[in-house]
């Protein structure tokens, strides 16, 4: 026991200690320093009583609870370490969104799928790829998974200080998660309707001494705690507490509010951003989940027909659990049928989809376990566990830029390199300048396509370039840049596209092209 104890631990730790190495490594994502800038701006306005020094880009539309506790906590290590202690954080905050998925996989099936739930979810690219980098999607889906486990935990104790304590935390994650998006609290509808059907009618969780009153002034506590931290960190709101909140709410919502990206790149097909298909998520998922991820779901789909008397004997309440799973992961599809809104940059303003995920996986895994001496069971294992084994091989390939990520299917195209958007961050520009033979003996002068400008500046600076400067497309000798969607010839097309050149430099992951410098064709002689 204590040997298995001892292995269990040690293999957590290469796992940590790898993505320790990766988000190390990899570069300063889009809007890193900014959000950095408005964190800090919120810490000197509340240490000084009032005083803004300073603007940042759409501050009125975030509360800064996480990036404020975040640069406070940077300022820990040396200041020329500020990125990477920020994503040594980052990383840190998103881990817990294992543990999560843990404890959720274990309440609704049992301990042996909460813990192939968190293995599994480690190993998915686009989310392992976040973890440094990334300090809005992955904090909003530690919020998410977290209320989730928390609610439950309010259902199942009788212990009155557990409950208050419950709902202090829901509050606390709901009030950070509302600070980083502010439709956040609409991505729990699902978990909102599956509590009160659970306190109404399912009855599964629920004590036996559960008290309506109590929970409503539970609710009332937790409101507070989530307003009062909100707007507490929301400095654009404190001239109108009541008002200020509805009236950016609503702004977000208007024509000319900026969303991000304004072009999008999926499975070939370019789109405005604003006007995606329905069957964006589904497309990204199929491209970009691991093959044995796949497999699972269509294997899945025979195994609860063929064995279902399997899954009910082993998990208790099998299909309203199964069923609330599939339909957190349904969500944001059925959104953008009947509610369409602008999406960019593949899967990452949906990463609090991803824990929900990776429990059918589990699922399948467990089952091939328990029977494995079934002929069935015997036949799966033969595809999957292959799989499962190409992937992970797959997976370091792509050592560290995980989030770019894409499965074999993407060979049935005949251009991967314009399938999907895969440097969409611009972590790679470090590598790409440090491996260049750039210097100072003469001047470069650089546009850029599809990746942030201050950050190839940056970039070069580290590298000891200064001789350098950045122009328009039509006067700069050379470009910089990924394979993005972006505006050519009055229609969307791609940087790669639109600067058709030779590589002079290139950064590649599995043979598939992250970023690159060429020289500028569209220079005017």
């Amino acid at each position: 026991m204590l040997n298995k104890k001892i292995t269990k631990n040690i293999f957590i730790s290469i796992l940590f200690l790898y993505s320790l190495f990766c988000v190390l490594t990899i570069g300063q994502g889009w809007d890193e320093i900014d959000n950095y800038i408005r964190g800090k701006i919120t810490l000197d306005y509340l240490f000084s009583l009032g005083r803004i020094s300073e603007d940042a880009f759409l501050r009125e539309s975030y509360s800064t609870f996480y990036w404020s506790i975040k640069y406070l906590l940077s300022n820990i290590f040396p200041k020329k370490y500020l990125i990477e202690s920020g994503h040594f954080l980052n990383l840190i905050f998103s881990l817990t969104a294992l543990f999560g998925v843990k404890k959720i996989a274990k309440e609704f099936f049992n301990n042996e799928i909460g813990n192939l739930s968190f293995l599994i979810l480690f190993f998915v690219p686009f989310f392992f790829g976040h973890f440094g980098v990334n300090g809005k999607d992955t904090v909003l889906a530690v919020c998410h998974i977290w209320i989730f486990v928390y609610l439950i935990k309010y259902l199942k104790t009788k212990n009155r200080k557990t409950q208050t304590n419950s709902f202090f935390k829901i509050g606390v994650f709901a009030a950070l998660g509302t600070g980083i998006q502010l439709v956040f609290l609409g991505s729990l509808l699902p978990i909102i309707l599956f509590f009160v059907l659970e306190i109404f009618y399912f009855k599964n969780f629920i004590n036996k001494s559960f008290s309506l009153k109590k929970l409503l002034v539970d609710i009332l506590k937790s409101f507070l705690i989530f307003y009062s931290l909100l707007i507490l960190f929301w400095i654009d709101a404190h001239s109108n507490i009541l008002l200020n909140p509805i009236k950016f709410l609503i702004n977000i919502y208007s024509e000319n509010y900026p969303t991000g990206w304004e072009y999008n790149l999926s499975a070939g097909k370019y789109y405005l951003s604003k006007n995606v298909s329905w069957s964006y998520l589904l497309e990204n998922f199929f491209f970009k989940l691991p093959e044995y991820f796949i497999f699972s779901y269509a294997i899945f789909l025979f195994l609860i027909v063929k064995y279902k008397l399997f899954f009910i004997k082993h998990f208790k309440y099998f299909w309203k659990n199964l069923v609330l799973i599939l339909f957190l992961i349904a969500f944001p599809t059925l959104l953008l049928i009947f509610l369409p809104f602008p999406i960019y940059d593949g899967l990452r303003l949906f990463l609090w989809i991803v824990p929900y995920l990776c429990v059918v996986p589990a699922l399948v895994i467990y089952f091939l376990y328990k029977n494995y001496k079934n002929k069935v069971s015997k036949l799966i294992s033969f595809i999957l566990f292959p799989l499962i084994l190409l992937f992970l091989k797959n997976f370091i390939s792509y050592t560290p830029y995980h989030y770019s990520y894409l499965n074999s299917f993407n060979n049935f195209f005949e251009d991967r390199q314009t399938t999907f958007e895969v440097d969409y961050w611009g972590l790679s520009l470090n590598e790409l300048i440090k491996s260049s033979d750039i210097n100072n003996r003469k001047k470069f002068i650089f546009t850029v396509c599809g990746v942030n400008e201050d950050n190839v500046k940056y970039y070069l600076k580290k590298n000891g370039i200064y001789n350098f400067e950045f122009n328009s497309e039509l006067k700069s000798d050379y470009v910089v840049l990924t394979n993005r969607a972006t505006s050519f010839n009055n229609e969307v097309s791609n940087c790669l596209f639109k600067f058709e050149n030779v590589n002079e430099f290139e950064v590649k992951r599995n043979n598939i092209l992250l970023s690159a410098i060429r020289k500028n064709p569209l220079k005017e002689n």
